[in-house]
């Protein structure tokens, strides 16, 4: 699986997700010159290696909501989150093309930033191997 494909397959499992409204590929931080639609979700890649045919891209998935002006909503949000991004992961983990060893661990870390707007969230950190394909197009 290519790159391209991964990001793809992410997308489309993210975006199937109730109340994710928009999905970003690269860093977190172009939040702050887009204007996204919340509940958001960003996938960056962190590094990739290839080893005996296989390509493993560690990656961090971003869930990203508003806060309110009084905050009350952060342990929602976290809340949200953490069990968003357990099915996401989940499903990507028994996706075709994804050969995931239950050795893998993913490690969740609440975060709270200042995008365009005071936010909160989860940030998912994991490995996702697959087999390695070239990149022809």
């Amino acid at each position: 699986m290519t790159y391209k494909n991964l990001v793809k397959l992410v997308e489309t499992i993210c975006l199937d997700q109730p109340n994710i409204r928009s999905f970003i590929e690269g860093d977190v931080y172009t939040l702050n010159s887009i204007t996204p639609k919340y509940i958001a979700t960003c996938l960056t890649l962190q590094n990739r290696r290839d080893v005996n045919g296989f390509s493993y891209y560690v990656v961090y998935l971003f869930y990203v909501d508003r806060l309110k002006k009084d905050l009350s909503n952060d342990q929602q949000i976290v809340s949200s989150g953490i069990d968003a991004l357990t099915t996401i992961v989940n499903r990507l983990r028994n996706s075709d093309g994804v050969f995931w060893d239950e050795s893998y661990a993913v490690t969740l870390t609440p975060f709270h930033e200042r995008f365009s707007d005071e936010c909160s969230g989860v940030m998912a950190n994991f490995t996702i191997p697959v087999l390695n394909e070239p990149e022809c197009e």
